[in-house]
C-alpha cells in the first residue's frame, strides 16, 4: 500500500479488512492513543545528544570547582564539616563528601566523579555511570550548598529523570558492545549461501514491540516509505510538513521513546518554565517591561560588549522583556501540541534554546548558562532528526563483517553507531552467489584485517582498512579525521602482529582471541543443580520492575508538581504534604525557579575588607581578586573595577549572596570566614607582613531608576571585626 493511502487512512474510517490488517488505527481511542504517544515521545538521538552534553557540562563543572577545592570542600576552607553539620545540613541528606575533610579525600572523589562523567560521555555502562554521576553530584551539592545556583538544581533533577530513559541506546559504547541476544542468534542462523542476508537487529527495541500499545491490544500503523524514496522534492517536502505524515513517522520510528519516563522528563522541563513565569509577578516584568534594563544594570551579571550597548537601548530592552515573558507563558504549549507536533515542538525547543543562549551571552550565570541551553535539546522530536538527516544527505551504506571475528564485529558496529547512523550492519558468512542483491567478495573480506567491508549505494565495495577509512570519509561530522584514523588503525594492526609474534610477551592476547566468535549467553538448563525443574517466570516477577519503576516515577512527579505548586502558591493544587518532604530532600527534587523574580534586584553589593598588618600598615583585601590569591591591595574605599573580578567566579558570588548576606546563621559563617582569611594570609606571610586584624564592611548601591547607566549610593555597614591569632613565637619587628 502506498504512503498516500496509509496517510489517508488516519483521518477517515477504514474498512474492516484494512483494520484487521493493522494498516491504521481506525477507532477513536486508537487515534487518541497515537496522538498521546506523539505528545509524550522523546527521540533516542535527542537523549544521546543530551547525555553527551550533560557529561561535558559535568566535566567542565568539576574542572571549575577544582580551583576552589580547598576553600569550598575541605575542613581547611570556609565550610568545615563541623560547621556544615551544625548549621548547614538536612537530616534527609546523604553525602560521601562528609566522610573526610582532607584535600586528598576530596580530590579522590573529584577524580572518581570525573571518570564516571567520561564513562557517561562515551556511553559505557550508561545507566550505572549516570547513577553514580548523579549521586556524586548531589553529594557534592550537600557538602557546600551555599555555592549552588539554579543551574546545579536543573542539572541534578534532569539527570534523575534521565535514569529511567534509554539515553545509552544511540551513539554509545553500549550500543556497540551490549546487543540483544536475538542479534547473536540471527547471525548464526544466516543462510550459508548468502552474505548479509539477515539484517542485524537493532541495539534497542522497536517502538511498537514493547510499547503500552502491545499490552493494550491496540494496533500501531506500519511505517511509511522513507523520504528519500519519494520521486520528487515537492512530494518529499509536502509529506515532511504533513501533520498526518509526521505523526505516522514518529509512532513507527525505532528511535521513538513514548513512556511514563519520557512524560515525566517533559513535565519537569515544562514545570520549570511555568513556575518561572508564575514567579514573575512584578511590575518590571508585566507592566513597565524594564526588567532587562535593571538586570543589565547589575555590574556583576552584565557581560562586556553587546550587553553594554543594549543597556543604553531602553526600547530594545523593553521588547526583549516582553518577549521573554510571552514565550515563557506560551512556549510550553508548543512542546505538547497535538497538531503538527513535529513542527511545533521543534519551534518550541529551538525557541527556548535561543532564549537561554541570549541570556548566556548577556549575563554571567555560571553553570546555568550551559545546562539551560542543553536541556531543550532533549526535547527535539523525531520529525526534526529525520528532516536533518535527509537535508544533510547522511549516506546510506551497508557494512559487512565476519561474525567469527570479535574485532571485525566491533569495528563494523562502531562505524554504524558513531559515523554512519543510517547504515545497515550485516554478517557475512560465505561468498555470495550471482543472484545475491548485495555482492561482497567473502574470500577477500576474510583476507583483510580487520575483516569488514563497506558497500556504498553505487555498489562499490571497500575492504579492510579501506572500508574503515571510507566510513570516516562519509561521516558528516568526523570526515576531517579520516586519514588520521586509517593511519592509526594500520599502525595498530601492524604493532599487534609484531607483538603477538613474540613468545616472550605472555600478557598480549593471541590472535585467536580476537578472531574467536562472540560468546552467546547460554539458555537456562532444563534441570537445576539440585535436580528440580526450573519454574517458569511468574507474571509478578516479569512485571514487578515495570510496576516499581512506574510507581517511583509517579511519586517523584507528584513531589515535583506539588513542590512547585507550593512555591508559586497555586490555589488549584493541594498543599505539599509534610510526609513527602523527605522524598524531595533525599532524592534532591526540591527546586525553586524564581530567578530575577518577582522583579530583578535593583541593589548590588560589594565588600571592603580593611586589614591591618602587624606593623600597622593598612591594606585592602577584596578588590582585584586579591582575597583568593592572598595578596594585598592599597587602601581604597571605592567601588571595585572591574567589578566581577572582585568575586572571582559565580561560586564565590553565590557564597557571599546566599551565605554571608542572607543566611540565618551568617554570623557563625562570617566568623569562620574571618578565621580562614587570617589563617591563609599568616601562613603565606611572615614577620611584619602578617595580618593582625580585619574589618569587613558591606557597601551597596542602587541602579538608577532613570536607567541612564549610573548608580545611586546605598547603605553601608560594618559586618564583622576580626583579631587574627598570631603564633606566640612571632613578634613584630621594629
Amino acid at each position: 500500500m502506498s504512503s498516500h493511502e496509509v496517510v489517508k487512512g488516519l483521518s477517515s474510517p477504514a474498512d474492516r479488512d484494512r483494520a484487521a490488517a493493522g494498516v491504521r488505527p481506525n477507532r477513536w481511542w486508537e487515534i487518541f492513543f497515537v496522538r498521546l504517544r506523539v505528545i509524550a515521545h522523546l527521540d533516542r538521538r535527542s537523549l544521546a545528544l543530551f547525555r553527551v552534553l550533560v557529561a561535558v557540562t559535568t566535566i567542565w563543572d568539576i574542572c571549575h570547582r577544582v580551583r576552589d577545592l580547598t576553600a569550598h570542600y575541605t575542613d581547611a576552607g570556609v565550610m568545615p564539616r563541623s560547621l556544615a553539620l551544625l548549621w548547614f545540613t538536612d537530616i534527609n541528606w546523604i553525602s560521601v563528601h562528609m566522610m573526610g575533610g582532607s584535600f586528598w579525600f576530596a580530590a579522590t572523589l573529584f577524580a572518581i566523579q570525573f571518570m564516571f562523567a567520561l564513562s557517561l560521555l562515551v556511553g559505557y555502562r550508561t545507566r550505572l555511570s549516570l547513577a553514580v554521576s548523579w549521586f556524586l553530584l548531589c553529594s557534592l551539592h550537600i557538602r557546600n550548598f551555599l555555592v549552588l545556583h539554579s543551574g546545579d538544581i536543573l542539572q541534578r533533577v534532569l539527570m534523575f529523570f534521565c535514569f529511567f530513559l534509554p539515553i545509552g541506546d544511540v551513539f554509545s559504547v553500549d550500543a556497540v558492545l551490549f546487543t540483544p541476544a536475538e542479534s547473536s542468534t540471527s547471525e548464526t542462523e544466516a543462510s550459508p549461501n548468502t552474505c548479509g542476508s539477515t539484517e542485524e537487529s537493532s541495539s534497542f527495541p522497536s517502538s511498537t514491540s514493547s510499547s503500552p500499545a502491545a499490552w493494550l491490544g491496540l494496533r500501531i500503523p506500519s511505517p511509511p516509505a522513507p523520504l528519500h524514496e519519494h520521486p520528487s522534492v515537492w512530494s518529499r517536502l509536502r509529506l515532511w510538513l504533513s501533520d498526518r505524515e509526521s505523526v505516522l513517522r514518529t509512532v513507527t520510528s525505532p528511535y521513538c521513546v513514548a513512556s511514563f519516563a519520557s512524560f515525566a522528563l517533559m513535565t519537569q522541563f515544562l514545570i520549570m518554565y511555568i513556575a518561572a513565569y508564575m514567579h514573575k509577578t512584578g511590575d518590571d516584568w508585566r507592566v513597565t517591561y524594564v526588567a532587562t534594563s535593571f538586570a543589565l544594570g547589575l555590574d556583576y551579571f552584565r557581560r562586556p560588549g553587546i550587553p553594554d550597548w543594549m543597556f543604553h537601548q531602553p526600547e530594545l530592552c523593553a521588547l526583549l522583556t516582553e518577549a521573554v515573558v510571552t514565550f515563557q507563558h506560551f512556549g510550553p504549549a508548543l512542546l505538547v501540541s497535538p497538531i503538527f507536533p513535529g513542527i511545533c515542538r521543534t519551534i518550541g525547543a529551538i525557541g527556548f534554546l535561543a532564549m537561554h543562549a541570549g541570556f548566556s551571552l548577556s549575563f554571567r550565570l555560571g553553570q546555568f548558562a550551559w545546562i539551560s541551553v542543553i536541556a531543550p535539546l532533549a526535547m527535539l522530536p523525531t520529525w526534526f532528526w529525520d528532516g536533518l538527516f535527509y537535508t544533510l544527505k547522511v549516506p546510506r551504506v551497508t557494512l559487512y563483517y565476519d561474525p567469527q571475528s570479535t574485532l571485525s564485529t566491533i569495528l563494523a558496529r562502531s562505524c554504524s553507531t558513531f559515523l554512519l547512523p543510517l547504515s545497515k550492519v550485516l554478517p557475512c558468512t560465505q561468498s555470495t552467489s550471482s543472484s545475491t542483491k548485495h555482492r561482497v567478495d567473502h574470500d577477500q573480506l576474510l583476507r583483510q584485517r580487520p575483516s569488514m567491508a563497506l558497500l556504498r549505494a553505487d555498489q562499490e565495495a571497500f575492504y579492510g582498512v579501506d572500508a574503515f577509512h571510507q566510513a570516516w570519509r562519509l561521516s558528516i561530522c568526523f570526515w576531517p579525521l579520516a586519514s588520521l584514523s586509517a593511519f592509526l588503525l594500520r599502525r595498530g594492526m601492524s604493532l599487534y602482529k609484531t607483538l603477538t609474534s613474540r613468545d616472550w610477551l605472555p600478557f598480549i592476547w593471541p590472535e585467536s582471541v580476537i578472531s574467536a566468535p562472540r560468546p552467546v549467553r547460554p539458555h537456562l538448563p532444563y534441570r537445576l543443580p539440585n535436580g528440580r525443574r526450573p519454574r517458569p517466570q511468574s507474571k509478578l516477577r516479569q512485571y514487578a520492575p515495570i510496576v516499581v519503576k512506574t510507581l517511583a516515577l509517579g511519586l517523584a512527579l507528584t513531589v515535583v508538581v506539588l513542590w512547585n505548586g507550593g512555591n508559586v502558591k497555586a490555589s488549584f493544587l493541594p498543599q505539599f504534604p509534610g510526609e513527602l518532604r523527605w522524598v524531595a530532600k533525599f532524592f534532591h527534587l526540591d527546586q525553586l525557579w524564581s530567578m530575577f523574580s518577582p522583579n530583578p534586584p535593583h541593589m548590588q553589593f560589594w565588600y571592603i575588607m580593611d586589614g591591618t598588618k602587624v606593623d600597622g600598615t593598612k591594606v585592602e583585601l577584596f578588590k582585584n581578586g586579591a582575597l583568593y590569591e592572598f595578596e594585598y591591595n592599597e587602601p581604597n574605599w571605592g567601588k571595585p573595577d572591574p567589578f566581577h573580578v572582585a568575586f572571582k567566579n559565580h561560586r564565590w558570588f553565590k557564597f557571599f549572596e546566599n551565605g554571608l548576606n542572607a543566611h540565618s546563621h551568617r554570623d557563625a559563617l562570617g566568623q569562620r570566614f574571618g578565621d580562614w582569611i587570617c589563617e591563609n594570609y599568616n601562613h603565606k606571610y611572615h614577620g611584619n607582613d602578617r595580618l593582625k586584624s580585619l574589618d569587613v564592611f558591606q557597601h551597596m548601591d542602587q541602579v538608577n531608576p532613570k536607567l541612564d547607566g549610573t548608580h545611586l549610593p546605598g547603605p553601608s555597614s560594618k559586618q564583622w571585626s576580626f583579631q587574627c591569632n598570631l603564633p606566640p613565637d612571632i613578634s613584630p619587628r621594629v
